[in-house]
């Protein structure tokens, strides 16, 4: 569906009384409404030409950038992400937990990975091994006992987490991770 404005339209448009906010951008939607984000962080701004209705929309699910204010390039990007850590460990390590602390909005999700190699070089091609996903598991998570099923009871004094960000799509939302570590004991030690 197109539309074809005229000059004295557009013009309305432009004079629209939005207070001090100026805009950054311009579309026009479906039913023919014309939205502009704003700019220094302000709200949306909509505005009706058929019934000359204007509104401010303000709230926790705003624009964040002028050049999206659709939300659309925001839900494609931050889509599912990752954020990876190693840890380096006496050389018998005994690796025994895993334990984050998370915001987890409704929808979203972590999924825990890891793998282990005796050099750095090693894990590159070391087997991740899924350690837990927060949709099934609380923290801490003891996987000693996996390692010993996986034949691994000493697997290597390094280690790679990997953890995957699942975020939801409408709206939009995403995990939240506010620390993790993996726990580990050198053989000797009590």
């Amino acid at each position: 569906m197109s539309r074809t404005w005229t000059r004295a339209q557009l013009h309305a448009v432009a004079d629209v009384p939005f207070g001090t906010f100026v805009g950054s951008g311009v579309t026009v939607d479906p039913m023919n409404r014309v939205w502009a984000p704003t700019s220094d962080p302000g709200p949306l701004l909509r505005f009706n030409p058929t019934t000359n209705a204007a509104d401010t929309l303000d709230g926790p699910n705003r624009v964040y950038t002028y050049t999206d204010f659709t939300g659309a390039v925001r839900r494609i990007v931050i889509g599912t992400g990752t954020y990876t850590e190693l840890f380096s460990a006496c050389d018998r390590a005994l690796w025994a937990e895993l334990r984050w602390d998370t915001n987890l909005p409704p929808g979203t999700s972590l999924v825990f990975n890891v793998q282990f190699a005796h050099t750095m070089v090693g894990l590159g091609s070391a087997m991740p091994i899924a350690l837990a996903t927060t949709t099934r598991d609380t923290s801490p998570v003891d996987f000693q006992s996996k390692l010993r099923m996986l034949g691994m009871p000493n697997p290597g004094r390094y280690a790679r987490l990997t953890v995957t960000f699942n975020p939801t799509n409408m709206p939009v939302a995403s995990p939240v991770l506010r620390s993790v570590s993996l726990g580990w004991r050198c053989s000797g030690e009590g």
